[in-house]
């Protein structure tokens, strides 16, 4: 097919290629060249684009005060109503932020659904996980519930409940054995080999989206995580 049929779509945006597999770098910079010389275009729009970066709030992540940013809706149909609540901590930038909240995102992920879920019925939806978005760590946490006497202030209510009440009682109560479990199961994950070449692209890939490029992230993700203690997780 012929990329220059896609005119003028090809001025405003930028193609990043990823090769890998049975080929030097020579091959892979001869075949990235043929991809370039056939989508090069000359427009007033050429150069970099802006990568989008997401803002810390303020007080976000510290010690004395988390805000979360909510997001809270009901949906009616003929015939049932479900309602939602997506909460999500920012916890700070950069490699050790992004460390701690996957560690407290992996202790807190089974505890947040026995709670809400098992215990209270809250919903049929309950998730709780880290995520890295544009370069700030954070923990979300979702319910989705199709009860009617139910609202998303609710839930969001519930969530928070959660964040303030519980979860500091869940951190203070780890023992250092647990912890040891925790880090080595993350570490085994972060340093294991990947099962296919793509997986291997997978992983190359999401640094080029996120314009990292960090290639050896998981090795240096492993790195920082030895040096966290589990006196870091209850500050």
């Amino acid at each position: 097919a012929d990329i220059t049929r896609y005119h003028p779509f090809d001025a405003t945006i930028r193609l990043d290629a990823l090769l890998a597999g049975n080929l030097d770098s020579l091959q892979a910079t001869e075949l990235a060249k043929v991809v370039a010389d056939k989508t090069t275009t000359k427009s007033e729009y050429a150069g970099e684009a802006p990568h989008p970066r997401l803002r810390l709030c303020p007080t976000c992540g510290t010690a004395e005060k988390l805000i979360p940013l909510i997001v809270a809706s009901t949906s009616s149909g003929q015939e049932e109503t479900n309602v939602a609540s997506v909460v999500h901590f920012q916890t700070g930038g950069g490699r050790r932020a992004r460390i701690l909240s996957s560690i407290v995102g992996t202790l807190v992920e089974p505890r947040f659904y026995e709670s809400l879920r098992t215990k209270q019925q809250l919903g049929y939806l309950v998730q709780a996980s880290a995520r890295n978005k544009e370069g700030l760590a954070g923990l979300v946490f979702l319910v989705q519930s199709g009860t009617k006497s139910l609202s998303p202030r609710t839930l969001t209510e519930k969530i928070e409940n959660f964040v303030s009440e519980e979860l500091p009682t869940i951190l203070d109560k780890l023992t250092s054995k647990e912890f040891v479990e925790l880090k080595r199961g993350l570490s085994n994950n972060l340093l294991a080999k990947s099962p296919s070449l793509g997986s291997l692209t997978s992983t190359f890939w999401d640094e080029i989206v996120a314009e990292t490029q960090d290639w050896s992230r998981r090795k240096r993700d492993a790195a920082v995580l030895s040096t966290i203690t589990v006196d870091d997780l209850k500050v």
